[in-house]
């Protein structure tokens, strides 16, 4: 992925919300005694001491994960000690994270649990995120030959990016194998500079740019992020009491991808994260809905917002859900009026045609179900909804006869049905979706499902790369991405 020069160059990244909220979506009135969010706790146990008699082997441990560090460079690592042999978890964890945070540093050598309490796949830094946080899972065993042999997993949020095997012959470690996994293709995530404030003067609209990060999926378990851009209008509302020692609340709304909602303290009694910020006082915190759900999924979920009390950055987690570990996050910081218009007509435009284009492609000459095709609009993210809307039906209507918006088809009793687990379908016709995954202007990961309840549908996943004014798509995996 390109690197972000200023954020005069950082194409945005847009959150498609629900149909029915729009522009003149009003400001709620905070009251800060009014709240319904916690504050999630680091519960990072404190080191003990390990055992005396696993030290000799817990040695070979350190031994052996250093050679994996070394040859698998990181920001930061995290470990899983959960497999260790011959040593108890609780040895491996007192032993190894202090030798090896004297060895590298604290600041590389990072525990689950504190990424958990920071609520993303990322450890802060001055000026931004580490975003390159490699996860070590390390076993023993006593092999044929007599020997201990060490396995290490290098994961990344649970993904297996590749396999090293090293064998103790006469207290010295030799490599075995060294193996990527078949998902993965070597890439690192991109190396992101920090964000620079474009804008600084005080504003009741202001707008922010920069880069929504993914976690990752199984098919790409390494993503670069996505670049983002929000407009919040209103003023904060300053205040001592909150959860976490927020500097407020703030009233107004918030913009992404043309749709609004209402800022509130309305978190949904969810635990907010709150490590994104090293200093929560100099943070107001807000909450809104979201609208990139499957109109049937009736769970609640949020977007949280930390806004900086000098207005000049935006960090958050979108999508915020009790069930997920790490969420989606971002980090942006204040541009232009100019720039945001500039990038949302730029965006518009090849987003929609990146989709268009691949909807072209893997439905290819399929014919069978060319009658109602279902459209979650709500699900595709980058794009103006309403520009979305018009323009993509005209570029797909060789697809099928009969598009709908997802939300309005289910209710149609001509073309859908409710299944026997209770959720509408189409039973002649097929609902579809396209996934982001990353995106800079130039180059995306993106999957489509095309979804019945006839068959198990088809999809696929691409990588794009926009040239001389159109997209080229290099398939992926050509099956559906689960």
């Amino acid at each position: 992925m390109k690197r972000l020069i200023s954020l005069a160059l950082i194409p945005i990244f847009l959150l498609l919300l629900l149909a029915g909220c729009g522009s003149n979506v009003s400001a709620v009135r905070i009251n800060l005694n009014d709240y319904n969010f916690s504050v999630r706790d680091d519960s990072t146990p404190q080191l003990g001491e390990p055992s005396p008699e696993s030290t000799e082997t817990l040695a070979l441990y350190l031994d052996a994960i250093s050679k994996a560090m070394e040859n698998t460079p990181a920001d930061a690592y995290t470990f899983d000690f959960s497999s260790a042999g011959f040593v108890s978890k609780e040895d491996a964890r007192n032993y190894l994270i202090p030798a090896l945070r004297d060895k590298y540093g604290e600041n590389r050598i990072i525990e689950k649990s504190e990424l958990e309490a920071v609520g993303i796949w990322a450890v802060p830094s001055n000026g931004g995120f580490k975003t390159d946080v490699k996860e070590i899972w390390i076993g023993a065993y006593n092999n044929a030959d007599g020997n201990t042999e060490f396995v290490i997993d290098i994961r990344r949020n649970d993904f297996v990016l590749k396999t090293l095997r090293y064998v103790n012959v006469n207290g010295a470690l030799t490599e075995k194998e060294d193996k990527l996994s078949l998902n993965y293709d070597g890439r690192e995530p991109a190396d992101n500079p920090p964000l620079t404030a474009e804008v600084s003067d005080t504003s009741k609209t202001l707008y922010f740019g920069g880069r929504l990060h993914k976690t990752g999926i199984f098919e790409v378990p390494v993503l670069d992020s996505i670049e983002f851009l929000l407009k919040i209008e209103g003023k904060p509302v300053a205040g001592s009491g909150l959860p976490g020692g927020f500097a407020g609340g703030f009233e107004g709304t918030v913009t992404i991808d043309g749709m609004t909602f209402p800022l509130t303290l309305d978190g949904a009694g969810f635990e907010i994260p709150v490590g994104m910020v090293a200093d929560p006082s100099m943070y107001y915190i807000a909450f809104s809905e979201v609208g990139i759900n499957n109109p049937q999924d009736r769970t609640t979920y949020r977007n949280v917002y930390f806004i900086k009390t000098d207005l000049s950055q935006a960090v958050g987690l979108y999508s915020l859900s009790k069930y997920d570990t790490f969420c989606n996050w971002f980090e942006t910081a204040r541009v232009s009026s100019d720039t945001f218009t500039q990038k949302v007509e730029e965006n518009n435009k090849k987003l929609t045609s990146l989709y268009t284009d691949i909807i072209l492609k893997t439905y290819g000459d399929r014919k069978e179900y060319n009658n109602t095709l279902a459209v979650l609009y709500n699900m595709f993210i980058g794009v103006d909804r309403n520009y979305l809307v018009k323009n993509l039906k005209n570029g797909i209507s060789t697809v099928s006869k009969d598009i709908r918006n997802y939300a309005d088809a289910i209710k149609d009793e001509k073309i859908a049905r409710k299944g026997e687990n209770g959720l509408y379908f189409f039973p002649d016709g097929r609902s579809m979706v396209v996934r982001l995954f990353s995106y800079d202007g130039t180059r995306a990961i993106a999957a489509i499902d095309f979804s019945s309840k006839q068959d198990s549908g088809y999809g696929a996943l691409y990588e794009a790369v926009y040239s001389n004014g159109s997209w080229v798509l290099t398939t992926l995996l050509d099956k559906r991405i689960k």
